[in-house]
Protein backbone atom coordinates (compact mmCIF):
# COMPACT_ATOMS: atom_id res chain seq x y z
CA UNK A 1 0.00 0.00 0.00
CA UNK A 2 1.19 3.66 -1.05
CA UNK A 3 2.28 5.65 2.40
CA UNK A 4 -1.09 7.19 3.74
CA UNK A 5 -0.44 10.72 4.81
CA UNK A 6 -2.79 12.92 6.63
CA UNK A 7 -2.20 16.48 7.77
CA UNK A 8 -4.76 18.09 10.94
CA UNK A 9 -3.35 21.73 11.56
CA UNK A 10 0.39 21.35 12.30
CA UNK A 11 0.45 17.45 12.84
CA UNK A 12 1.10 15.11 9.63
CA UNK A 13 0.91 11.32 10.32
CA UNK A 14 2.19 9.11 8.06
CA UNK A 15 1.63 5.70 7.92
CA UNK A 16 3.89 3.28 5.79
CA UNK A 17 3.29 -0.61 5.49
CA UNK A 18 6.54 -1.25 3.41
CA UNK A 19 9.76 0.42 4.57
CA UNK A 20 11.08 -0.09 0.20
CA UNK A 21 9.09 3.25 0.28
CA UNK A 22 11.39 5.16 2.57
CA UNK A 23 14.55 3.20 1.34
CA UNK A 24 13.82 3.90 -1.89
CA UNK A 25 13.02 7.92 -1.42
CA UNK A 26 9.48 7.86 -2.44
CA UNK A 27 8.16 9.07 0.86
CA UNK A 28 10.74 12.16 0.73
CA UNK A 29 10.24 12.59 -2.63
CA UNK A 30 6.50 12.35 -1.99
CA UNK A 31 6.32 15.00 0.77
CA UNK A 32 8.19 17.49 -1.34
CA UNK A 33 6.59 17.50 -4.63
CA UNK A 34 3.20 18.01 -2.63
CA UNK A 35 4.30 20.80 -0.45
CA UNK A 36 4.71 19.13 2.84
CA UNK A 37 7.91 21.01 4.15
CA UNK A 38 6.39 23.99 3.72
CA UNK A 39 6.87 25.22 7.83
CA UNK A 40 3.35 24.27 8.75
CA UNK A 41 4.08 20.86 10.19
CA UNK A 42 5.73 20.78 13.68
CA UNK A 43 4.64 17.28 14.81
CA UNK A 44 4.99 14.16 12.62
CA UNK A 45 4.03 10.74 13.60
CA UNK A 46 5.26 7.70 11.35
CA UNK A 47 3.29 4.83 12.19
CA UNK A 48 5.41 1.60 11.73
CA UNK A 49 2.82 -0.46 12.28
CA UNK A 50 2.48 -3.36 9.44
CA UNK A 51 6.77 -3.37 8.95
CA UNK A 52 8.35 -6.04 10.77
CA UNK A 53 12.02 -5.25 10.03
CA UNK A 54 13.97 -2.16 9.65
CA UNK A 55 17.79 -1.58 8.48
CA UNK A 56 20.07 1.04 8.73
CA UNK A 57 19.22 2.99 5.62
CA UNK A 58 15.27 2.95 6.48
CA UNK A 59 16.86 4.98 9.39
CA UNK A 60 18.96 7.54 7.69
CA UNK A 61 15.94 8.51 5.36
CA UNK A 62 13.69 8.55 8.62
CA UNK A 63 16.63 11.08 10.04
CA UNK A 64 16.35 13.34 6.48
CA UNK A 65 12.67 13.44 6.74
CA UNK A 66 12.81 14.89 10.37
CA UNK A 67 15.84 16.94 9.17
CA UNK A 68 13.54 18.20 5.85
CA UNK A 69 10.63 19.42 8.64
CA UNK A 70 12.84 20.91 10.82
CA UNK A 71 15.27 22.82 8.54
CA UNK A 72 11.32 23.83 6.92
CA UNK A 73 10.71 25.43 10.43
CA UNK A 74 13.92 27.72 10.02
CA UNK A 75 15.22 27.09 13.61
CA UNK A 76 12.44 26.04 14.88
CA UNK A 77 12.12 22.22 16.84
CA UNK A 78 9.89 19.87 14.56
CA UNK A 79 8.80 16.54 17.14
CA UNK A 80 8.56 13.29 15.35
CA UNK A 81 7.11 10.29 16.72
CA UNK A 82 7.86 6.58 15.15
CA UNK A 83 4.42 4.76 16.38
CA UNK A 84 2.82 1.65 16.42
CA UNK A 85 6.20 -0.03 16.64
CA UNK A 86 6.56 -4.09 16.96
CA UNK A 87 8.49 -5.03 20.05
CA UNK A 88 11.71 -6.34 17.93
CA UNK A 89 11.30 -2.85 15.83
CA UNK A 90 11.47 -1.25 19.29
CA UNK A 91 13.95 -2.97 20.59
CA UNK A 92 16.62 -1.89 17.49
CA UNK A 93 15.53 1.32 17.28
CA UNK A 94 16.50 1.45 20.71
CA UNK A 95 19.74 -0.18 20.49
CA UNK A 96 20.39 2.17 18.06
CA UNK A 97 20.07 5.28 19.90
CA UNK A 98 17.37 7.31 17.94
CA UNK A 99 15.58 8.35 21.36
CA UNK A 100 16.55 11.80 21.62
CA UNK A 101 15.35 13.08 18.72
CA UNK A 102 12.25 11.00 17.56
CA UNK A 103 9.74 9.94 20.11
CA UNK A 104 9.59 5.90 20.20
CA UNK A 105 5.84 4.81 21.19
CA UNK A 106 5.24 0.14 21.08
CA UNK A 107 2.54 -1.09 19.31
CA UNK A 108 -0.95 -0.39 21.68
Amino acid sequence: MIPQIKKTDSLLTITVDDVSYIEDRYLINHLEANGYFDGSVDRVELSLRYVSHINSLCITEIIHIYNRFGDALRGGEVKMALVDLQPPMLNVLRLMQVGPFLELRPLA
